[in-house]
């Protein structure tokens, strides 16, 4: 995703995903497995956008992020593993020290559910501690599927959108859906109804 100067490229879902951030008029964002930080770097691009938290439990992914920075760019990357984030000195979860307007939440349930066996509730509950107004989630309704691979894994019947939808719907408002690709449904999630 970087062109031969270094510059950040983005694919199409992704601008559509900075569209929707940019119109939210927000002032910080918080993206979590935020790989190598190609998306945060763009967002802290934004004229609202003050600061962005890059986290992602890969610290090599961190550390590409890091080399690709450069001097004034408002991201802060962050090696984080966000479903087992240690407990602050003061008891907080480090959820309540590194919220922002928007928690950012991209490919990532479907690995929690369909790999690690958490449940939905949980990984909501947890991404949503990131964040004051609202959330960018995304919904894989392929599970594992790789494009790349062209390999469709079994998924659970029970895994579906509409489970995904009702979950959701249990802690705030949905505002919009996106069908941004084959495998990837984006929801904005108004967090404070």
């Amino acid at each position: 995703m970087y062109d031969q100067d270094g510059e950040v490229n983005l694919p199409d879902r992704m601008r559509r995903i900075i569209e929707i951030i940019d119109s939210l008029k927000v002032s910080s964002v918080t993206e979590l497995a935020g790989n190598q930080g190609v998306l945060s770097r763009r967002i802290a691009q934004l004229k609202d956008v003050n600061s962005v938290i890059c986290a992602d439990y890969d610290e090599n992914a961190i550390d590409r992020l890091l080399l690709n920075l450069h001097s004034g760019e408002k991201v802060t990357p962050m090696v984080l593993d966000f479903m087992r984030a240690p407990i602050s000195g003061r008891g907080l979860p480090s959820g309540v020290r590194l919220v922002s307007d928007i928690v950012v939440a991209l490919a990532v349930t479907h690995h929690l559910i369909l790999r690690q066996s958490y449940s939905l509730d949980a990984i909501f509950s947890t991404i949503f501690k990131y964040a004051k107004k609202y959330a960018l989630i995304e919904f894989m309704p392929l599970g594992l599927y790789s494009q790349r691979l062209n390999h469709y894994p079994s998924i659970p019947e029970w895994y579906t959108e509409e489970w995904f939808v009702e979950t959701l719907s249990k802690f705030g408002k949905l505002v919009e859906r996106n069908q941004l690709e084959k495998n990837r449904i984006l929801y904005l999630v108004d967090l404070r109804s």
